[in-house]
This record gives C-alpha cells, structure tokens and sequence, in this order.
C-alpha cells in the first residue's frame, strides 16, 4: 500500500501547527474574525453558520499580508506582517493561503460535524518564537486548550495505527518540501505504529521538514 505525502501524524498531530497559524496570523491581521464580525474561538475554524468564502479568505489574508500583490508593491506593514507569520509558523510563503484555508473550513467540518463542537487542539504552553518580538506576542497571541475528550475521539479516528488489511507492509513517499503534509511525523508514525512496519519509499524527508511546530518550546 503507497501512501503518497501522507499526514501520518493522523489529526492529533497533523493540524496543530494550522491551529498556531490561526493563532498567530490573527494577532497580526485581526481580521479573522473582523472586529465588526460575531466573535468565535479560532479553533473552531468558523462559525457553523458563517457564509465566508476561499475566495472572501484569500482577500482578507492578501489586505493584511499582500500575499497575492507584488512584493515590489506591499506596503512596509504587509512585509512585516507576512514576515512574521511565515517565521513564526515556519511555513513556505507559497502555502499561506492554502493552509489558512485549511484551519478555517477543514477546522469548521472536523469540529462542528465530528466532535460535537468540542476542541481537539491546544497551544497552552507553547512559546512561539522567530517574530520581531517574541515577548509581545507570546503574551498577546489568543491561547485555547483540547477538550480531552475531542482529542481522544480524533485519535482514534485518524491517527496511524500501522493495522492494516494490506498483505504488504504500508509504504509512504514524500516530495521535497510537501505543501500540505509533514514528513516528520512519518517518523513519529513508524515509532507508533503496531504489527507491521511503516516503510519510507524514495522518501525525500531531508528537505521536507517544515511543520510540526519548529517554533515552539514545551
């Protein structure tokens, strides 16, 4: 069985760093949620009965970030504003949107349709760092906790396992700096994984470290 740049995390480990983007890009750009919009907990994604669009999204992350202007032609606060996201969450300028997209749709089916409203995400504790001050936003940046509960449930619905009805051993490959998945929890998985054994194919894992919360300290 091929998996092709897998979250082997599974969800309890492969959307945290969405979580601290939703975070961190809001202490930068307040406007998601805008102030003069119902107020929510970012780990929601969105509100069930919220109407915003990707493309609604893309403009507000592009007002805050010019992620979709020229770089010649964004405004001093706009560089700033991106530089620091994309040090803090230690992702490729190239994702911002689609992972942003991801924390906010992806975040609002997983947690209003599969856990019944409840948390499976916490950054309690975590110490974001690489901005231009660190202090101001580890005490400004919005904080949230898991629902125990919540966490259990995404466990066992999506972390790996290593059982499989597959006569051959699981197998996963990943490209050079994957846009959308960690290879470094495929190390965590093959740790974890029970009664067969999780295969790195052609992997590329080198260069493909991106995520997995490089910025924060426990």
């Amino acid at each position: 069985m091929l998996i092709t740049s897998g979250v082997l995390g599974g969800g309890t480990q492969g959307y945290d760093y969405r979580a601290d983007l939703r975070a961190v890009y809001q202490y930068y750009c307040h406007n998601h949620p805008r102030a003069d919009e119902p107020q929510y907990p970012l780990w929601m994604g969105l509100p069930k009965d919220s109407t915003l669009t990707r493309k609604e999204l893309a403009k507000r992350i592009d007002a805050c970030t010019g992620i979709n202007t020229p770089a010649a032609q964004r405004t001093p606060a706009q560089k700033q504003n991106l530089a620091n996201i994309l040090n803090v969450v230690r992702i490729p300028e190239r994702t911002l949107i689609s992972h942003m997209s991801w924390a906010t749709f992806m975040f609002r089916d997983l947690v209003q349709r599969s856990l019944g409203g409840r948390n499976p995400f916490t950054n309690v504790g975590v110490r974001y760092t690489g901005s231009t001050d660190d202090e101001a936003l580890n005490r400004g940046v919005a904080r949230f906790d898991a629902d125990p509960a919540a966490v259990a449930q995404l466990a066992d619905d999506s972390d790996m396992t290593g059982q499989s009805k597959s006569p051959k051993s699981p197998c996963t490959q990943f490209t050079i700096r994957p846009p959308s998945s960690n290879s470094r929890h495929a190390m965590s998985a093959h740790s974890k994984t029970s009664r067969r054994t999780l295969q790195f194919c052609a992997g590329v894992l080198a260069e493909g470290l991106f995520f997995a919360r490089l910025s924060s300290q426990r």
